[in-house]
């Protein structure tokens, strides 16, 4: 029989954009934080190029003002670096300030992109990630930042890339009970899922014109891709919850173990992931 994890446990997810980390593991975190954990959502970018419209620090500031609504959604905090949007690169500089995150917040576990993403800004957050977990626990290197007592573990979040290899699921789970959550937290980036999103997608037009109805436009795309995670990974979810429970579920996240961190024991999954 599993536990909730102690108080005080800690998730710890990296996104390139402040609005990555909702996408991808707002479902996760609101179920950690349910069970009594605490939740960072840090961006690696300041999210100054995503807008048809706006730019420059007026962008800047509305989209910090919804990565902290977007956070508190899911009963996390937000951390926006200040890299350009477009234009992170993996630096000993980028390296060495996600290290001395990391051990200032000192997670249980990270969730980070895979390296073979897309995006250039989500791959070198991947990168900049795995390099400096590696480094992490070496005391000579941020030295003024003390070491964590444990190595993390780091899962990677679920994407569709499949080369040089798809993402195989070591971990899946319902998100059916904080779907809602997941909504809102995604939902809080308007500019994203209101405004650019649709124009850059090419799927303005769609929308309804007004508010109410593009609201319900974007929140139906979220519940409709984290269906589309169950029925891609229904095998991964009827192997963790049996049978019946497993194919019961319509809402789902999942995520690949990376082998920069701590290795999940069963015991270690028992504690860390009780829901």
């Amino acid at each position: 029989m599993t536990t909730d994890p102690a108080p005080g446990r800690r998730l710890l997810c990296f996104g390139a954009h402040p609005d990555d980390c909702e996408m991808k593991s707002s479902g996760l975190a609101a179920l950690w934080t349910r069970a009594g954990g605490e939740v960072r959502f840090i961006a690696m970018t300041d999210g100054s190029a995503g807008h048809h419209e706006m730019a420059g620090e007026q962008l800047v500031r509305r989209r910090r003002a919804e990565a902290a609504a977007g956070a508190r959604a899911v009963g996390g905090d937000s951390v926006i670096l200040d890299n350009a949007d477009g234009m992170l690169m993996p630096t000993l500089e980028n390296r060495l300030r996600v290290i001395r995150e990391i051990r200032v917040f000192r997670p249980d576990v990270i969730a980070c992109p895979r390296v073979n993403d897309y995006h250039p800004d989500h791959r070198y957050t991947g990168v900049i990630v795995q390099d400096a977990c590696y480094l992490l626990m070496v005391p000579n290197i941020v030295p003024l930042v003390p070491v964590p007592d444990r190595e993390p573990v780091v899962i990677f979040m679920s994407d569709r890339f499949t080369k040089p290899s798809p993402l195989e699921p070591d971990l899946v789970f319902s998100i059916d009970p904080v779907l809602d959550q997941k909504i809102a937290a995604i939902g809080a980036h308007e500019s994203q899922v209101l405004e650019w999103l649709p124009w850059i997608g090419g799927y303005a037009s769609t929308m309804a014109a007004d508010d109410a109805g593009k609201r319900a436009h974007a929140d139906g795309r979220v519940a409709v891709a984290a269906q589309a995670e169950a029925g891609r990974f229904r095998a991964a979810l009827i192997a963790r919850y049996g049978a019946e429970a497993g194919a019961a579920v319509r809402h789902a996240e999942a995520y690949e173990i990376s082998e920069y961190g701590a290795p999940l024991t069963g015991a270690a999954t028992a504690a860390l992931f009780p829901f």
